[in-house]
């Protein structure tokens, strides 16, 4: 597995900002999304992959791109330690946060009844 960050060039807004994009590859197989931060084309350190500074703002964002990678790599080290088989889609839905379950409202509506049968009884 890699992950990568980069600068989206082709995507500058008005002010001159290019967002921070992040990339994941597992088995030849890549994702990439923003990181929500957009940054100058100079302040990047594209060695380091993180923004070149040190005022508190770039501190934080750098804080916050260190730890979006730690969150994939643990995500990725944790399935395998218990050999589940992991995509690149399930690493970025659980960095963004979206990896909950969702139910349909039957789902509910049956599990709030349930709860309650269980009560009385």
């Amino acid at each position: 597995m890699k992950v990568l960050l980069w600068l989206y060039r082709s995507h500058i807004n008005t002010k001159g900002l290019i967002p921070v994009m992040m990339r994941i590859i597992i088995n030849n197989k890549r994702i990439n999304f923003p990181t929500q931060i957009t940054i100058e084309e100079k302040n990047w350190d594209k060695n380091k992959q993180s923004i070149k500074g040190s005022d508190d703002l770039t501190l934080k964002y750098n804080r916050y791109l260190t730890s979006l990678k730690a969150r994939v790599w643990n995500y990725y080290n944790e399935n395998i330690k218990v050999g589940k088989p992991v995509t690149v889609g399930q690493v970025k839905q659980y960095v963004l946060g979206n990896d909950s379950t969702q139910y349909t409202l039957l789902e509910a509506v049956n599990y709030q009844i349930d709860s309650l049968r269980a009560g009385v009884g």
